[in-house]
Formats: C-alpha cells, structure tokens, sequence
C-alpha cells in the first residue's frame, strides 16, 4: 500500500458550534477548499441542534500533525448554507500553509464506484480531538445520490472528507441511519455539492482553486429559498444527523 499523504489530512479541520442560547457545544469537521480559508461542512454541525438556527459561535481547529490534537482555534463565519442540502460554506482566516482538498477535478460519482474502497477523515467524538482514519467500501448509493458506506461513522464525523485510495475527493460524511438491524453510513457527493454550487454561485462553477477562492462573496451569491446565511430560519428537530 502506498504510504499514507499525512498533508492532505491537514486540510481536515476540528469544528465547534456553541450556541449563543447556552453553554451547549457541539463539535464536527470541515474541509478547506480554498486559499482563503474557505471551509465545506454540514449545515448540522453549524446549527443549534434544537433551535435550527446558526447564529452561535463556530471555532475552527486545525491539524500540525496527525498524533497530535487539532489546535490553533480560530472564529469562522457562516458564508452560506442550506438546510435542505445539508451544507455550508464558512470562511476562517486564511492558515498560514494552506492544505486544501481540491472538489474541482475529481470525477463525478457513478455506479463504477461501487465497491471501491473509501476512507473517512474527521474528527469523531469518540477519538478525542484527534484526527480518526475509517475505512470501509462504497456499500451502494440511496434514493438522492448519496453513497453508502460501511466504513465507520460516527458522531462528530459530520463535515469531514470521504476519499478513495487516491486520495480523490468523494463528498462528505453526513449521517448515520442507525437501528437495530445494524448502521450504515452516509456520504453526501461531490456530485450534489458541484450541483449546489451551481446554483449559489452567479458566475457559474469555477475552474480553478484561484476561482473558487474568489467566487464566495456576497456580490456573486444567489441568496433566496434555502440558501441562507446565518438567519433564522424556523425551529427544527434533527433526528438523523450524525453530529
């Protein structure tokens, strides 16, 4: 097997939601995608888990090294989400050295997949605050495109990165649907977060990482329907979620 590319786990990233209504936190992970600091997580790991809303303190913690706990915390800010996607982009102050996983290149997500062997990156509860590897296969795909997956996930995997043995993005943990039958994991693609972007950003999908970098500002966000910011939106119960 090929020695382990210990950078790209750099680009997984420790986050906490504290909600400005008490003391509750809740951690999950996040990906940077972009030089300037531009993280892709679930909408859930953001959002209060009984008030729907996004108006909390978010704490981003990154990795020097895999053996050791995810450190400088510093504060990001909601850019974009949506609920009913499950995703967002929030943006931290641009890290020094800058790893990032590329969603720009990778191929979309098809049925060739099946059986392809997938690890899971993220920063689970039960691991502490350090990085935690999983590995499993592409177990099949659900009725919105998401892939299944028996690799392990669990709580606070939420916003971290699946990836094949290349190292190639497939889209974010997102949840668990566990019962007394057994539990499967979900991984929401790349395929659906391209999709998202097409529709959020006025200028189209961009080409590059430089592009990408520069096309979440507010003058080229489509904002409306379930693309919202860190507004309140409407109370909710989150069952399924992992985080």
């Amino acid at each position: 097997a090929m020695p382990a590319n210990l950078d790209l786990y750099k680009a997984v990233v420790r986050i906490t939601y504290n909600s400005s209504l008490g003391n509750r936190g809740c951690t999950g992970s996040g990906v940077v995608i972009g030089p300037t600091g531009l993280v892709i997580t679930n909408n859930h790991v953001i959002e209060d888990p009984d008030f729907g809303t996004a108006f909390g303190e978010i704490t981003v913690e990154s990795l020097d090294s895999v053996d050791s706990p995810a450190t400088n915390a510093v504060r990001a800010e909601v850019v974009i989400r949506n609920e009913t996607y499950d995703l967002a982009i929030l943006r931290m102050p641009p890290p020094g050295e800058v790893q990032l996983v590329d969603l720009l290149s990778p191929s979309a997500i098809d049925s060739s997949l099946m059986e392809r062997r997938v690890r899971i990156l993220g920063y689970p509860s039960i691991g502490g605050a350090m990085i935690t590897v999983t590995r499993g296969v592409v177990s099949g795909f659900d009725l919105d495109g998401n892939l299944k997956t028996d690799a392990e996930i669990n709580p606070g995997n939420s916003g971290g990165a699946a990836l094949d043995e290349m190292d190639a993005f497939l889209g974010i943990p997102s949840f668990i649907v566990p019962d007394a039958n057994g539990k499967l994991g979900f991984v929401i693609t790349i395929n659906r977060i391209r999709a998202w972007f097409q529709e959020i950003l006025r200028c189209g999908m961009p080409n590059s990482i430089e592009e990408l970098a520069l096309a979440f500002v507010p003058d080229n966000l489509n904002f409306g329907g379930d693309n919202v910011d860190t507004s309140n939106r409407y109370p909710r119960l989150l069952g399924k979620f992992a985080a």
